[in-house]
């Protein structure tokens, strides 16, 4: 038998403290079965905005050691100083930091910290992106095309980030997004395109083995070859330069709104 207890509020009830256990558990007894088979890194939001000299997040969901965080406030992160003053010809890295959780008073405290540096990613860490900026420059988010996602300085990269997912960490969505889009901007012919185009646009994510499965079927990749993000996000491109290279422009925006029509 599946019981399901829910406290009754009424006037004249004594509030018993079984009662405000159940409704302090509840909610994450749902969370931990919904996380449980879930990796680090973000679940949602954490969006990324450019402003002047400034990161902006906004609200945003991350899973870490099968813990839920979330920040329900936009965070501004100020990426440079001032014109000049530092060099930052290099990799930095925006990322989130879990701190050790604390006990004060009546409250249980998990505590996150935003920053960037030049290190390499460690296990209390997730990437949220990373950018080389040249002096005097400003970072951007505007990528003109799906190979501009890894242009070197000045630009936004997404390609690393840790983005959560069933089991396994998967590629930022913003990234499988952009690559669909590019494709359906030709007559796409090959079948696996069409069906990871289709599967693309109607889920907000898509998991790694779904990824690498198309991109070893559509290039007919050695099944031991390496598939870290980078080498995902090249497979993408060449993937998509061939569409280019064979496909010719699609001029319909209802390409795939197509009806048919029995007599």
């Amino acid at each position: 038998m599946i019981e399901n207890k829910y406290p009754i509020f009424e006037r004249g009830r004594i509030l018993k403290i079984e009662m405000l256990e159940h409704l302090r558990d509840f909610p994450l007894d749902i969370f931990n079965i919904f996380l449980k088979n879930y990796s680090n890194g973000i679940l949602k939001g954490f969006d990324i905005k450019i402003e002047e000299n400034y990161i902006v997040l906004s609200s945003g969901i991350i899973v870490h050691d099968k813990k839920l965080y979330y920040n329900k406030d936009r965070t501004v992160i100020k990426y440079k100083e001032n014109e000049g003053d530092i060099n930052l010809n290099r990799v930095i890295i925006l990322k989130l930091k879990f701190l050790q959780q604390k006990d004060i008073k009546d409250f249980r405290i998990r505590d996150t910290k935003i920053y960037m540096d030049d290190k390499e990613i460690k296990s209390d860490e997730i990437e949220i992106c990373r950018f080389k900026l040249k002096n005097e420059a400003r970072l951007r988010m505007d990528h003109e095309d799906f190979e501009d996602l890894d242009t070197e300085y000045n630009t936004i990269n997404l390609i690393n980030s840790t983005y959560s997912n069933i089991e396994n960490q998967t590629i930022h969505p913003y990234i499988i997004k952009f690559f669909y889009r590019e494709m359906l901007k030709f007559d796409i012919q090959n079948q696996l395109d069409l069906n990871f185009c289709l599967n693309a646009s109607n889920n907000n994510l898509i998991s790694r083995e779904y990824i690498i499965n198309y991109l070893k079927l559509r290039l007919n990749l050695a099944e031991d070859m390496s598939f870290n993000n980078q080498n995902i996000y090249n497979l993408l491109l060449q993937t998509l330069n061939t569409t280019k290279g064979v496909g010719k422009k699609n001029q319909n925006p209802n390409y795939f709104n197509k009806k048919i029509l029995i007599d």
